[in-house]
């Protein structure tokens, strides 16, 4: 089977257009630093959309999960991870909201890849009735111009 060159620039093209944001969450509430027992979450993606944790994770987002301040890596993200900070990769144009409630519903929390931008589950505004738990859902987008 042959492939046209003119496909291939054309996918080479459009897959170099495409600016993925970077998030981290961890499972400590703890300025969002990397200790010896913490647990870690690293998602990458393209797209604009809401994600929830503990749900599938939509198409164009991957995620590795660490343990023991990253010694051990896991193959896959699990739904039982309770995220409590989180921080956007520093120098990447990523930018994220976070939120008490699934379904990015309620105000979301900013959170940039500037400067030391952890967001802590305190900062998190629940609904208005308890203090949040958890990180329950994120939306990110990189702000810069695509290469």
């Amino acid at each position: 089977m042959k492939f046209p060159i003119t496909s291939l620039i054309t996918l080479l093209a459009i897959t170099q257009n495409v600016s993925a944001w970077y998030v981290k969450f961890m499972n400590e509430d703890n300025k969002c630093e990397i200790g010896g027992e913490t647990e870690y979450q690293i998602f990458t993606g393209n797209k604009f959309d809401c994600y929830n944790f503990g749900a599938s994770l939509n198409e164009g987002t991957e995620c590795e999960h660490f343990r023991k301040g990253g010694s051990e890596k896991l193959w896959e993200c699990k739904g039982t991870f309770i995220a409590k900070s989180a921080k956007p990769k520093h120098d990447t144009g990523s930018v994220c909201k976070f939120y008490a409630l699934n379904d990015c519903s309620g105000v979301g929390t900013p959170g940039t890849g500037e400067g030391n931008s952890c967001v802590s589950v305190s900062q998190i505004i629940g609904d208005g009735g308890s203090i949040p738990q958890r990180i329950a859902s994120f939306r990110c987008e990189n702000t810069e111009e695509p290469a």
